[in-house]
């Protein structure tokens, strides 16, 4: 939390924003952010330790696994986080997490 606080002004309001709607484009963003697009991108990068488009990628998965946690269908909880498809958040979950949306499932209901 420490480290959120101390990001520049620039990368917490793309961050809030973000996290407000994932599906912002990064044109849109950079355009309300008064940045440019490469700008805002090394600034996130710099402050967060991820490239952009991985951070807003994360907020939508964290999104999906909040829905899915809650008791929503996979398909309908993907498109609710504003992945274009279920199969586009399952390459991201398998990426992030290395598991499956289903095999998190079945360790989350263990533990």
């Amino acid at each position: 939390e420490e480290h959120l606080e101390s990001g520049h002004a620039t990368s917490r309001r793309a961050l809030d924003r973000i996290v407000a709607a994932p599906d912002v484009s990064i044109e849109d963003l950079s355009k309300s952010l008064g940045s440019s697009r490469g700008e805002l991108s090394r600034r996130v990068h710099r402050d967060w330790g991820v490239p952009l488009v991985e951070l807003r990628a994360r907020t939508k998965l964290m999104r999906f696994i909040r829905a899915v946690d809650a008791g929503q269908e996979f398909t309908r909880a993907a498109l609710d986080a504003d992945f274009g498809s279920y199969a586009q958040c399952h390459r991201v979950f398998q990426r992030v997490l290395r598991c499956s949306p289903s095999q998190y499932v079945r360790l989350a209901k263990k533990g």
